[in-house]
């Protein structure tokens, strides 16, 4: 069975497989369910581990990506200059 690319997913899609995945690891191993979601193991890991720090909290999407103003070459004044 072919896994699923999350990353375009919409972010109610993956947080319902996030709650499927706890759902499953009550009864089966993180492996097993994530064969059953067609997922990557290390999510289903990750996603747990999330789950029991900070209950529904931690199944949230978090943002990705860099800082704002982080790398960048300019300072802002010198960005409002050009």
């Amino acid at each position: 069975m072919e896994k699923i690319d999350l990353r375009r997913a919409s972010k109610e899609t993956k947080e319902a497989i996030r709650r499927r995945a706890i759902r499953l690891v009550e009864g089966k191993t993180q492996k097993e369910a994530a064969v059953l979601l067609c997922v990557n193991k290390n999510s289903v890991n990750t996603r747990h581990k999330n789950f029991k720090q900070s209950c529904l909290k931690g199944l949230k999407e978090k943002p990705q990506g860099h800082k704002e103003g982080i790398g960048r070459l300019l300072t802002s004044n010198q960005e409002k200059q050009i």
